[in-house]
């Protein structure tokens, strides 16, 4: 039972670090397209 819960706590836990993960990466990567585009409109 013990194991079933922190097997279940894991998983969720891990979902929300990849979902914030994911998160952070595509804002990076937004963020520095639209500098690159930016730059090249100027």
């Amino acid at each position: 039972m013990y194991f079933i819960i922190c097997k279940s706590i894991k998983q969720k836990w891990w979902d929300v670090f990849v979902k914030i993960y994911l998160i952070k990466w595509y804002t990076v990567v937004f963020v520095t397209d639209l500098k690159h585009r930016k730059t090249f409109s100027n």
